[in-house]
């Protein structure tokens, strides 16, 4: 392949994934460079936003679950925030400013840590689930109707050694505060009780496909 060949190839991969990943040209560029050049690439980010961005993805849930993007307010009060670009985008759910607005708007006393990602059900307007394990389980078992793909990421008879390992991961991670009877730090926010599991806390599956529509 000759240089201008490859240099058109390489133009018309980045014009693809900047589809997806919106304000990221650099990032793209650089992660492209090193993976045709079989680098080493180290990136940061939330850990489980990534993941669920990831399985949301694979499984071509593209045009069921959509996605708002926001900014870190470090060291501010709001902690997650809306804005026009060019790395986040604005709230095109419920046109609010930040993620606290958000945790209220489904529940008007709520006063614990604010998240991402989360789940939220526009149809109910309210917040589905905050945390990124039963997310990416919900992405898999609930929206399986709507996947785009027929890639089956958790497996019936790998489940309690998926979960298993999940758990072991996450109690290694956290130290010996995650292995008291009662989980630590992160609130989990989630309008369905208690006693239902968490595979069952999605949302509802509709006949129509853009009434399944959330946003994360």
């Amino acid at each position: 392949m000759d240089v201008e060949r490859f240099k058109n190839r390489f133009e018309e991969v980045i014009t693809e994934v900047s589809r997806v990943l919106v304000g990221q040209q650099e990032v793209v560029e650089q992660v492209l460079i090193a993976t045709l050049t079989r680098g080493h690439v180290l990136i940061e980010g939330v850990p489980g936003l990534g993941k669920t961005l990831l399985v949301r993805a694979l499984l071509g849930l593209e045009q069921a679950v959509g996605i708002s993007v926001l900014d870190p307010d470090w060291g501010g009060p709001l902690g997650w925030v809306f804005n026009d670009g060019p790395l986040a985008t604005p709230d095109q759910v419920s046109g609010l400013a930040s993620l606290p607005e958000v945790y209220r708007k489904a529940d008007p006393r709520y006063t614990g840590r604010v998240t991402v990602p989360a789940l939220w059900d526009r149809c109910r307007q309210t917040m589905v689930n905050n945390e990124s394990a039963e997310i990416m389980r919900m992405l898999e078992l609930e929206f399986r109707a709507f996947a785009g793909a027929e890639l089956d990421l958790y497996p019936e008879p790998l489940r309690a050694e998926i979960d298993r390992t999940r758990r072991r991961g996450w109690a290694e991670a956290v130290g010996e505060r995650a292995r008291s009877p009662q989980p630590p730090a992160r609130q989990r926010f989630s309008p369905y009780p208690p006693s239902v599991g968490p595979a069952r806390r999605a949302i509802p599956i509709r006949t129509r496909r853009e009434r399944a529509t959330g946003a994360l």
